[in-house]
């Protein structure tokens, strides 16, 4: 299974988002906006977020940006 790797960048393409791993736990990671998605503030981008991992089909590890339908999901490929 592919898993998050701290230090390294991961891009969701649809929205252009872009997040680097500062660092991770078994069930969550912490990271930091490249390229922030439409919902976070400019002012936020320098600030370190936490989300829960979750699996996608057992083949990589995801995390969801936000619990809104058309938030964009970023998985560790």
């Amino acid at each position: 299974m592919k898993q998050f790797e701290v230090g390294k960048r991961y891009k969701e393409e649809e929205y252009g988002t872009e997040i680097e791993v500062i660092k991770r736990t078994a069930k969550t990671i912490s990271f930091k906006y490249i390229k922030p998605w439409l919902y976070v503030d400019r002012e936020d981008e320098d600030k370190t977020f936490r989300k829960k991992i979750q699996t996608y089909n057992k083949e990589s590890e995801c995390i969801e940006l936000d619990s809104h339908w058309s938030a964009p999901n970023i998985y560790a490929m």
